[in-house]
């Protein structure tokens, strides 16, 4: 059968333009009728075509994008075993990563770990043996599902809450499946994978199965729980929420207290979420001063760099905390959200996290620019801006290093706000801009990693 294929504004219009024929009795006539079918069915589609394009997009509803199914929630090929242990041990190349399900752990592998605290319940280097994130708590954590009405602890944190199940796919592979939340009705599944060189992907996959989001979009929050580095800060690039039209250079991400100034968005996020006027999730909508320029960022912490990448299309938020793990341990987090989401369609969200070993801690500089490297081939859009001469050196921005003494956090607020320290050419800035947005509005796909 041959088909008209629509433009895809709301989807994929198909219609049949074959098989008419069969209503005239001579040839000339099936001929005639046929052709004739075949116009109308075009002037048809045409009409239809143009009216969903005009109401939708109109509308500003999302484009959906059928994402490629990588997890064993989407794709029923994947194979997987199920442990009697709440959590498996994955090695390769220098990385050993414990991904663990929401049953309390206290062994030698996982001292003390708390339940609820899904995701990577330790994270080693063969360069740092120390776990990475606070042993009771954990890092890519899968924490809130919302949609900014107020609703009991219990509910913001339903991912912490219901049951997982831990599926290993192989030696370096493992996800963790929850059927449809008992609020929410969310079902999902959270992949991790480690790569080679010192990275992981994360590919998360959900179907919303009832209409529970009031607001009409869908909310999601990942939390990362850093023990103790030498700095609460992050650094990626970016510039002013107020001057996007200059070039972006360095940011440090200072975030004074919990829910102060926490949040930073992409260059080209223009995307407004209705919310209680009381939403209890301080990080979620309180913006920073700051958007990024490219989709990711890092902190430091013992020697070694945590990076956090991902699909300029998802338009992830990035979020952060000073205390989020308790004094002294900053939460380095991202959120996500689905716009005019519909029931038992797929949604997906592939993100990569960089473990990374530095050796100039002193040089905030050379570290950046040493994180930059490494991180490049991981991200979907190359590290285009290539910034020229600094400009005359600030006393105390110069003064900065990523592993000054150990914080007292008491003393958090007294630091000075973020700023750029680095500038890039502005022939850099017009490639940043064509590699990072804007994205299509509400694509779920994003691109192929």
């Amino acid at each position: 059968m041959e088909s008209l294929h629509g433009l895809g504004c709301a989807g994929i219009v198909s219609l049949p333009t074959k098989g008419l024929s069969s209503l005239a009795d001579s040839g000339k006539e099936r001929l005639a009728l046929t052709m004739k079918a075949r116009r109308s069915a075009r002037v048809a589609a045409v009409f239809w075509l143009t009216f969903i394009a005009e109401t939708t997009c109109a509308r500003g509803a999302p484009r959906w994008v059928e994402p490629t199914p990588r997890t064993s929630l989407l794709d029923v090929r994947v194979r997987f075993s199920v442990p009697d242990r709440p959590y498996v041990v994955l090695r390769r190349g220098p990385l050993e990563a414990v991904v663990v399900d929401n049953r309390a752990v206290d062994d030698d592998v996982l001292p003390g770990h708390r339940s609820g605290y899904h995701g990577l319940g330790s994270l080693k280097h063969e360069h740092q043996r120390r776990n990475l994130f606070v042993p009771s708590y954990a890092g890519l954590n899968f924490e809130h599902i919302h949609d900014g009405t107020v609703q009991d602890s219990k509910i913001l944190f339903e991912p912490r809450q219901a049951p997982m199940q831990l599926r290993v796919i192989d030696d370096h592979t493992a996800e963790l499946y929850q059927a449809p939340t008992p609020h929410w009705g969310l079902e999902s599944c959270l992949r991790y994978q480690l790569l080679e060189g010192g990275a992981i992907e994360v590919t998360f996959e959900c179907v919303p199965r009832r209409d529970a989001f009031k607001n009409g979009y869908i909310g999601l929050f990942w939390a990362s729980y850093v023990h103790r580095p030498e700095s609460l800060d992050i650094h990626f690039l970016g510039c002013p929420a107020d001057d996007r039209k200059g070039a972006p250079g360095w940011i440090r991400g200072v975030t004074p207290a919990h829910g102060e100034l926490p949040t930073h968005l992409a260059l080209y996020d223009q995307r407004e979420f209705a919310r209680d006027e009381a939403f209890p999730l301080k990080l979620v909508f309180n913006r920073s001063r700051y958007r990024y320029a490219e989709p990711w960022y890092f902190g430091v912490c013992r020697g070694m760099a945590f990076a956090q990448t991902f699909r300029a299309s998802d338009q992830v938020r990035l979020s952060q905390s000073p205390s989020g793990g308790g004094a002294g341990n900053p939460a380095w987090d991202f959120q996500w959200f689905i716009p005019d989401y519909q029931v038992d369609r797929s949604y997906q969200l592939v993100m990569r996290a960089l473990y990374h070993p530095i050796t100039n801690g002193d040089d905030v500089s050379a570290t950046r620019e040493t994180v930059r490297a490494a991180v490049a081939p991981l991200l979907n859009v190359a590290a285009s801006v290539q910034p020229n001469s600094p400009p005359t050196p600030d006393p105390v921005k110069t003064s900065q290093s990523l592993n000054p003494p150990t914080p007292n956090p008491s003393q958090q607020g007294t630091k000075h706000p973020s700023a750029p320290q680095q500038f890039p050419s502005r022939e850099g800035l017009a490639k940043t801009a064509r590699a990072c947005g804007p994205p299509p509005i509400g694509r779920a796909g994003g691109e192929r990693w």
